[in-house]
Parts: C-alpha cells; sequence; structure tokens
C-alpha cells in the first residue's frame, strides 16, 4: 500500500527525518510530501514508528516559533527557539513518552487513512504534548522579557555577531532626529540592513541599532556620539574590543 505523509507550515524536506528501514517500506518525497510505499506486508506499526520520530524532530519547533514575538530580530528569535528546545528535547523520558503517544495515533489513522498530516494529528490528537511545548516557549520567553537571563543574552548575541562575515571596517553611530545612522569613515551612510526593514517595524530606536549592529558586525564600531549609558554598555557587551575609543 502506498501512503501519503505531509506536514502542514513545514518548509524543509520532511523525508529526511524519518529514519529509512527498507525492510519495512520505502519512501520518496514529491511536493513536500512522504509517499511510503508498505508493499504486501504493510507493517503500519513500523511506519508509524518512523513517523513519531519525524514528528518530534520537526514539529516542537513549529509550535515554538508560532508564539515568539515577530517584533523581535532574528538572533533574538534564534535564541528564544534554541532555548526552548532544549528545555522539550533534554526531558528525555517525556519526549520518548510523547513520541511513542504520536506513533500510537498515527497506527490507528493509517489504518483508515492513505492521506496523514502530522501536524494535524498532533495538533487535534495530542494536545497535551502541543500544551507541554507551548509551555517551554512560554516560559523562555518570560525570563527572557524579565531580564532574567540577560548576561547569557549577551553572550548569545555575541557570539552570534562574532560569526557575521562583515565587509564593514567602521562604522560611527550618529544620533539622529529619527534614531541612529551609521556612517563610514568617508561619510557615507551603510545602508545594509536598512532600517526601513519589514521586520524592524514598532521596534525602538535603541533596539533598531542593536539589530543593525549585530547583523552587520562591523570590525570597528565608534560610538564617541551616543550619550545613552544603558546603549553603551550594551554595545561594549555584545562587542568586546571592537569600540574605538
Amino acid at each position: 500500500m502506498v501512503y501519503k505523509i505531509t506536514c502542514l507550515e513545514y518548509g524543509g524536506k520532511l523525508i529526511a527525518s524519518v529514519p529509512k528501514n527498507e525492510n519495512f517500506f520505502t519512501l520518496k518525497e514529491t511536493n513536500g510530501a512522504i509517499l511510503a510505499d508498505t508493499g504486501e506486508k504493510n507493517d503500519l506499526k513500523a511506519l508509524s514508528e518512523a513517523l513519531s520520530y519525524a514528528a518530534v524532530s520537526v514539529l516542537p519547533a513549529l509550535f515554538v516559533k508560532k508564539l515568539i514575538p515577530k517584533t523581535l530580530a532574528e538572533e533574538e528569535k534564534a535564541y528564544l527557539l534554541s532555548n526552548a528546545l532544549f528545555e522539550i528535547y533534554s526531558d528525555s523520558e517525556l519526549l520518548e513518552e510523547t513520541r511513542k503517544n504520536i506513533a500510537a495515533e498515527l497506527l490507528l489513522s493509517l489504518k483508515t487513512h492513505y492521506e496523514i498530516d502530522l501536524m494535524g494529528i498532533v495538533r487535534f490528537r495530542l494536545k497535551k504534548a502541543v500544551r507541554q511545548w507551548k509551555k517551554a516557549a512560554e516560559k523562555c520567553i518570560k525570563s527572557y522579557k524579565s531580564g532574567a537571563e540577560i548576561s547569557k543574552i549577551i553572550d548569545f548575541l555575541s557570539d552570534y555577531a562574532e560569526h557575521v562575515s562583515s565587509k564593514e571596517k567602521y562604522l560611527k553611530v550618529i544620533t539622529s532626529s529619527d534614531g541612529y545612522l551609521l556612517k563610514r569613515k568617508d561619510g557615507t551612510l551603510c545602508q545594509i540592513m536598512p532600517p526601513e526593514r519589514e521586520e524592524f517595524s514598532g521596534k525602538e530606536a535603541e533596539d533598531l541599532l542593536l539589530s543593525r549592529l549585530i547583523n552587520i558586525s562591523p570590525q570597528s564600531i565608534d560610538i564617541s556620539e551616543v550619550y545613552n549609558e544603558a546603549l553603551i554598555l550594551l554595545i561594549k557587551s555584545i562587542f568586546p574590543g571592537r569600540i574605538v575609543k
């Protein structure tokens, strides 16, 4: 028998997350869906088990991403996502229990349907698992907003900036009526990661500046004309050794 498996909202190759066992079934991916051929044996239990591993690999991140505020910078979103997933995957016993529950639900579905969606089955039939994943996300977001992990956040942002490949050797932060500008030594404005980008919409001027600096990651930063002490401390913490004196 041939079964079609999809996962709504997942943009990657789902087949890559499914453990392959050619003794029980063969897989191929087409148009974002998996076609699983179980052959004459039609071993649905083996297929359900394999798909359950795929489900716990890709679904937690999809549910977590929905809760992360869209106004955050990409590196902040990555920080929250990685923390929430660590929270989820570090409890191996609970994760294995969830996987087994998913496998059981998948087996029931495959017995009566030739097309199933992993997201739909988990969302509507395994609400306990969804609540657990969302709880992990909410915990990390709350901790982030409260500033309880500010040192970890700064370390994360600093490491992120350290690994950004930048051609900008020097940028000076200029205070303006609209916020902050980034100017090169020759006086031209840096238009990389322009403040008009959609993901920057609604950000405070200071948050916008930090997001731009982190993503551009200039080799040297001149903050001699910045007078916001809190902002100065943050920039120095995120970019140690790069501040022009």
